[in-house]
């Protein structure tokens, strides 16, 4: 790459001689921003890798010589779903969402400005555009920029007669700029026809070759390569090979869809125009193939074709655009027959392709046929292969038009939620498929109709989380449906959806909020500086470092703000006043100016909440992390657990203390009820594994005496706060075994030391029962698949039981198993066979397994082509 990039300073400044050592050498003295635009075009996956590999060497060495080194590599998302991508650790990954209502509005202005538009013409326009973005495909062709100005181009000649279909739009749009150009050129003006049949020809002529030609993965062809198949087209179509300079030059210079990035090479401009003249070029040329005079590459058959090949996936939406009324029931059953084909029914692709085609208004003109297609994507199979994949959670979802099957799949899809009884992170996944196909208000009412707040609120409440209809509806709806009716689960449900206002009703739900809050680290609040948390969100879930400027003004400004409740706090339940309280100390260190005064005043802090709170697993966790913020010193291994009262100094004194054997047995001697859960927790973190086994008996003993309850609670805790890859020491399992009578101590040793987690899960966690709990035994069994150390029915068989009793915990663990694991595939079958057995994330790795499985099967249309004469 850096020759390259020498290579590029040398032509662009005119031949100035620059080398890869001058590279370097500017380097040094000034930052660089290397841009690498569309991985997702290197087609062949072999050839990809070998890009991934030679920029991640290339950054490497160039990061060693350059300190302001920004590197950017774009791709489209699907580019990494199944093939070779950049490590996320080396290269975090960025979404670039979709232009919003805003961006939308503020472009539209900036662009009837330089349209120089009167004020009538921008209030009709300005109205067009508004009733335009209701209809959510034309929404989605407006969230891309290279889109959103062909559709204000086409507002602006054809008002409020713009076409429904994304095909249809591409067709006005092409018939605009030729017209355009036409005007203005009269080698356009004579070969305008001529020129369009070019576009479609080499549209297909470069997406087919792109896919099958390694050497031609780029998407470009040479000047040399251009004008063959410029003469090839005209000398088989009989237009004589004399207008090839003139059609040429037209092409190149004056309708300019095909342009020259790169000396001496051609492309077209954006892809999709690509995509949409592969596809009119496919219609447009398609055999008439009559009884006793059968031809192949008739549209059905290149349907066929191209609709199996990933790769064609853009084509084959345009493809479809193109079909007349008459054609929509046939193509509405070849795409179902795509829905229940052994192989590629396994994937999410021909469940995709229908809602992409329904989105782009294809079977408009056939009610009858929209209905069709729409029914099967109402399957619960369906909604799941609907959802946006794990690793892009963030992106959108296909969204139907009401009129194309977008009423039928929110209707059907809302009753699915309610009858099948499913865990939440499937329920999360299908809920949003289906509330993004109405809105909010619709959602909502719907939710507020439901039955199941009548014997199934915990459901109800859930199903409002996911679709966000807890969300947004009102507080009086919300509460009149729940009447009374308050457990540790519903509270969470609320929390979830940031409905606080629906809790704090009284002392009694407040305190019960506490509790729910406290106990799960994981519950995170979005509220940060609102009313009832407050600042307390910051305090538990980020702990912010006042070294940094920023973090001190950010929080003197949320400070500034707390103020204006000051007034109101006095009447409100005791846990919103502590919070208010502690949010209130929080804030008075951004204005500290004493760093030494500033820590001493913060540690003050989380003794006063450890204080209020106590040992619940959200404060000790807090703690914990506050105290690991910097190193101990010698003065911190002056205090004891016996002694203080400090939550924060006993915690520091063992991180001091780890290896001193003694002080650890003393402190088991001497100390208190209260400090015994934070001395369990700091010996199992931070101890040597001599002082660990030199106080065993005292250690296992105390265990021992903690309630079912209580060990749940601590094992959790332990887990949260828990660093696997500081403590890789190879112990000797069958002595500590010896050692430890304790299943419980056995269980916190595995849960520090990843080698001995191996040897533990293998002896005491393949049976239903084991003391480290469901969510460990799940993780475990997907560290030991990943292994290879277990066998497949034996783990799949461990998490199909652990998911049964609600955990799925490990999402991400699932993600990178099924990422890079290959699922063998009578295990994937069987995962897809009865999904709801299993993590929804589980299910992704399987369908990958079936994706990766049906790519193999597919040929390349080019291929296909030549083999049955479809132009011949």
């Amino acid at each position: 790459m850096e020759a390259f990039l020498a290579k590029l300073v040398s032509h662009h400044s005119g031949g100035v001689d620059f080398t890869v050592h001058d590279l370097f050498e500017s380097s040094k003295i000034t930052p660089l921003l290397i841009v690498l635009d569309g991985l997702d075009e290197v087609v062949d996956i072999k050839q990809r890798s070998d890009v991934v590999t030679a920029v991640s060497k290339s950054a490497a060495r160039i990061r060693e010589v350059c300190s302001g080194l920004t590197l950017v590599i774009t791709s489209r998302p699907a580019a990494f779903a199944n093939s070779p991508g950049f490590d996320s650790q080396a290269f975090p990954h960025l979404q670039l969402r979709s232009v919003s209502r805003k961006q939308i509005s503020t472009y539209s202005e900036r662009w009837m400005d330089a349209r120089k538009l009167s004020a009538k013409e921008r209030i009709e326009f300005t109205t067009i555009l508004s009733e335009k973005m209701e209809a959510p495909h034309l929404r989605d062709l407006a969230r891309n920029p290279m889109q959103l100005a062909i559709l204000l181009s086409l507002i602006l000649t054809q008002g409020s007669a713009l076409p429904d279909k994304r095909t249809s739009l591409y067709d006005a749009y092409v018939d605009l700029f030729f017209s355009r150009e036409a005007s203005k050129s009269a080698a356009v003006r004579r070969h305008i026809d001529l020129l369009k049949e070019l576009h479609g020809f080499l549209g297909w002529a470069i997406h087919s070759r792109t896919e099958s030609d390694r050497r031609a993965s780029t998407g470009r062809v040479s000047d040399e390569d251009l004008r063959s198949l410029l003469s090839f087209y005209l000398a088989e179509e009989d237009h004589g090979l004399e207008v090839i300079n003139e059609v040429f030059n037209a092409m190149v210079e004056r309708v300019v869809m095909i342009v020259s990035r790169i000396q001496g090479t051609y492309e077209f401009e954006v892809q999709p125009l690509r995509e949409y003249f592969a596809a009119r070029y496919l219609y447009n040329t398609a055999s008439y193939s009559p009884p006793g005079r059968e031809r192949k590459g008739t549209k059905p058959d290149r349907f066929d074709a191209i609709a199996r090949n990933f790769y064609w996936l853009n084509v084959v939406r345009f493809f479809c655009g193109c079909f007349s009324k008459g054609e929509l029931l046939d193509l509405a059953d070849r795409v179902k027959e795509l829905m229940s084909d052994a192989l590629l029914g396994k994937t999410r692709h021909p469940v995709n392709l229908a809602a992409m085609l329904l989105s782009d208004w294809v079977f408009a003109q056939s009610p009858k046929a929209v209905n069709q297609l729409a029914d099967p994507l109402c399957s619960l199979d369906a909604l799941r292969r609907l959802s946006p994949r794990l690793q892009y959670a963030s992106g959108e979802t296909v969204t139907l038009p009401e009129r194309s099957g977008g009423s039928l799949l929110f209707t059907k899809g809302f009753e699915i939620l309610e009858q099948v009884e499913m865990q939440g992170d499937q329920l999360s996944s299908i809920a949003r498929v289906v509330a993004d196909q109405a809105p909010s208000e619709k959602v909502v009412a719907r939710w507020l109709a439901s039955p199941l707040q009548q014997d199934k609120l915990s459901k109800w409440l859930s199903i409002g989380v996911h679709t966000d209809a807890l969300r947004n509806a009102d507080k009086r709806s919300i509460l009149e449906r729940m009447g009374g009716a308050y457990s540790k689960r519903i509270v969470a449900l609320l929390v979830q959806a940031d409905r606080f206002d629906c809790i704090v009703q009284s002392e009694q739900h407040s305190e019960l909020l506490k509790e729910v809050y406290l106990s799960e680290p994981d519950l995170h609040s979005p509220r940060l500086g609102q009313w009832p948390l407050y600042s307390v969100p910051l305090l538990l879930e980020t702990q912010p470092s006042f070294d940094l400027p920023l973090n001190r003004v950010g929080l003197s400004k949320i400070t500034s703000n707390l103020k204006s409740f000051e007034e109101s706090v006095a009447g409100q339940p005791t846990f919103v006043q502590q919070c208010y309280g502690l949010s209130m100390r929080l804030g008075a260190l951004a204005d500290e100016p004493s760093p030494q005064r500033m820590r001493r005043l913060y540690d003050e802090l989380f003794d006063h909440m450890y204080s209020l709170w106590g040992s619940k697993p959200a404060v000790v966790r807090a703690i914990w992390l506050h105290v690991s913020s910097r190193k101990v010193t010698a003065s911190d291994a002056e205090f004891d657990f016996n002694k203080e009262v400090s939550a924060v100094k006993c915690l520091r004194a063992g991180k001091a203390r780890r290896s001193r054997s003694s002080w650890w047995a003393a402190q088991f001697e001497t100390t208190s009820a209260q400090s015994r859960k934070l001395l369990l927790l700091s010996h199992f973190r931070d101890a040597t594994y001599d002082s660990i086994q030199h106080c065993a008996k005292k250690s296992a003993d105390l265990l021992d005496e903690l309630t079912e309850t209580e060990w749940l609670e601590f094992r959790a805790l332990f887990d949260s706060v828990c660093d696997q890859r500081s403590f890789n020491d190879r112990l000797d399992a069958d002595k500590l075994k010896a050692i430890f009578q304790s299943q419980r101590a056995l269980c916190l040793v595995a849960i520090r030391n990843p080698h001995f987690a191996s040897w533990y899960y293998a002896h005491f966690c393949l049976d239903s029962g084991a003391v480290c709990g469901d969510r460990l035994r799940q993780l475990w069994t997907v560290q030991a698949l990943q292994a290879n150390t277990l066998d497949w029915k034996k783990g799949l068989s461990v998490i199909e039981e652990t998911y049964a009793r609600g955990v799925w915990a490990e999402t991400y663990a699932l993600y990178r198993f099924g990422h890079y694991v290959n699922v063998p595939g009578n295990i994937a079958n069987e995962i897809l066979s009865t999904p709801l057995r299993y993590p929804h994330a589980l299910w992704e790795s399987a369908e990958r397994v079936a994706t990766i499985s049906s790519r193999k099967a597919v040929k390349p249309v080019g291929g296909v082509a030549k083999a049955d004469r479809w132009f011949s």
